[in-house]
C-alpha cells in the first residue's frame, strides 16, 4: 500500500474521533437540608436524632422541602416507624403543601395489599385512596418498624415506580399518576397524630423518557360536563326540607380520565384535613 494513503486513513480516523460528541453529563443529586430553614409543613415538624442519625420527625400532614422541585426524576430517602406510627410517606408533585400526590406506607398493614398506597391529596393532607384504590395503586410489602427502610420514587411521565429497601423490582407501579399542577417534595405523616422519622432525603431531577399516553375512553354513556354548588352546611337539611337553593353559586367541573369528578380537587375535605389554626412552625429540640 503506498505511503500517501496510509496517512491518509490515519488522518481520517483522528477526524471521526475528535468529532465525537462528548457524553452528556450524569443530572446532579441534590441533598435536601435537615435544618428548620429549608421546610415548610401544615403542622409542628421537629429535627432530631433517631436510630443514630439526624433525622427529620413528623406527627401529622406535611411537610414540604423550601427549594425541592421535581417533576421527572428520582427521590431517595430513608423513613422508619415507631409503634404508634400507621402512615408515613412521601409527598410528589406538590403545588402547596395541601395539593400534593402521596406514596404512603401503613406499618400496621405490613404483609398485606394495603401496606403500600398512592393516591391524590387535593384541598386536604388526607389521601383519596377510596378512589385510587386497588391495581395501580396498592400493592404488598414487608414494613418493619424501628429500622431504616430505604425508599426510591422514580417519576418518569405519567409513571410512578415506587422501590423499598434497595430492591431492583418496583414494589408498586402507578401507571397514571394524577395531574397536580405542582413539582414540589417532601414527606408526609396522614392527618391523625401518629408520627414517623424521615433521613437521607435526597433528589435527582431528570427528563422524562416516557410521553404522556392516551387519556382513557370513559365507558358508553359517561357524564362528561358537571357544575357543582358552593358548600353548603349538613346542619342547614333537614328529613322535611332542602336547604334554599337560590343563594347558591355553580362551577364547571371536569371529569377525571376515569370518567368521574374528584371533589377533592375543587372543595376542601370536610374531615381529615389538618386544624385550620395549623400555623405550620418549626419546632426545634
Amino acid at each position: 500500500m503506498p505511503p500517501s494513503f496510509r496517512c491518509l486513513t490515519t488522518g481520517l480516523a483522528f477526524l471521526l474521533l475528535g468529532n465525537t460528541p462528548p457524553a452528556a453529563a450524569a443530572p446532579p443529586s441534590r441533598t435536601v437540608p435537615l435544618t428548620p430553614d429549608a421546610w415548610t409543613a401544615t403542622d409542628s415538624i421537629r429535627f432530631v436524632s433517631h436510630l443514630g442519625r439526624p433525622a427529620l420527625y413528623i406527627d401529622r400532614g406535611v411537610a414540604l422541602a423550601r427549594e425541592a422541585a421535581m417533576e421527572n426524576g428520582v427521590l431517595e430517602l430513608d423513613v422508619a416507624a415507631t409503634e404508634a406510627t400507621n402512615f408515613l410517606g412521601v409527598a410528589f408533585r406538590a403545588a402547596s403543601r395541601r395539593f400534593s400526590n402521596v406514596v404512603f406506607l401503613r406499618p400496621g398493614a405490613s404483609g398485606t395489599e394495603e401496606a403500600v398506597q398512592y393516591g391524590p391529596a387535593f384541598n386536604s393532607v388526607g389521601v383519596a385512596w377510596q378512589v385510587y384504590h386497588g391495581e395501580g395503586a396498592n400493592a404488598v410489602a414487608e414494613l418493619p418498624r424501628d429500622r431504616w427502610i430505604h425508599v426510591r420514587l422514580e417519576l418518569d411521565g405519567p409513571i410512578a415506580r415506587l422501590f423499598l429497601d434497595r430492591a431492583a423490582a418496583p414494589t408498586l407501579v402507578v401507571p397514571r399518576v394524577v395531574a397536580s399542577g405542582g413539582a414540589g417534595l417532601g414527606v408526609w405523616a396522614g392527618a391523625f397524630g401518629q408520627g414517623a422519622y424521615f433521613s437521607n432525603i435526597r433528589y435527582t431531577a431528570a427528563p422524562a423518557s416516557h410521553a404522556a399516553s392516551p387519556e382513557p375512553t370513559s365507558p358508553p354513556g359517561t357524564i362528561q360536563h358537571w357544575e357543582i354548588s358552593s358548600p353548603v352546611e349538613a346542619a342547614q337539611f333537614t328529613p322535611e326540607k332542602l336547604p334554599d337553593l337560590g343563594g347558591l353559586t355553580w362551577e364547571p367541573v371536569r371529569v377525571e380520565p376515569q370518567g368521574f369528578v374528584l371533589l377533592n380537587r375543587y372543595r376542601e375535605a370536610p374531615v381529615g384535613g389538618v386544624p385550620r389554626d395549623s400555623t405550620g412552625a418549626v419546632m426545634v429540640d
